[in-house]
C-alpha cells in the first residue's frame, strides 16, 4: 500500500469495511485537503461535515446554503462521468 493513503474503518449494511484514501485529496464542499476521514465518509473534510470553517466558526445560512449547492453540483457531474 502506498504511504500516502490513510485508512477509514466504517461499519456498513455488509459489514465492516476499510476505505483508503489520500489525505491530500480535495474536499467536495470546501476543495481543501481532506486530511482526515469524517462521518460523512473520505471525501469530505470533518469541518464541512459538521458545518464549520476551519478556524472553528460555524458556516453562515448562505454558506450553508451554497455548500449544499455546491457538493450537489459535484455528486451529479461525477455520476454523469461514470
Amino acid at each position: 500500500m502506498d504511504t500516502r493513503f490513510k485508512s477509514a474503518i466504517y461499519n456498513t449494511k455488509e459489514g465492516v469495511k476499510t476505505f483508503y484514501y489520500d489525505p491530500n485529496s480535495p474536499c467536495i464542499m470546501c476543495g481543501k485537503p481532506v486530511v482526515e476521514a469524517s462521518t460523512g465518509g473520505t471525501a469530505i473534510c470533518p469541518c464541512c461535515d459538521i458545518g464549520v470553517h476551519r478556524d472553528g466558526t460555524p458556516w453562515s445560512y448562505k454558506e450553508t446554503l451554497e455548500m449544499g449547492k455546491r457538493a450537489a453540483a459535484k455528486y451529479f457531474m461525477q455520476k454523469l462521468e461514470n
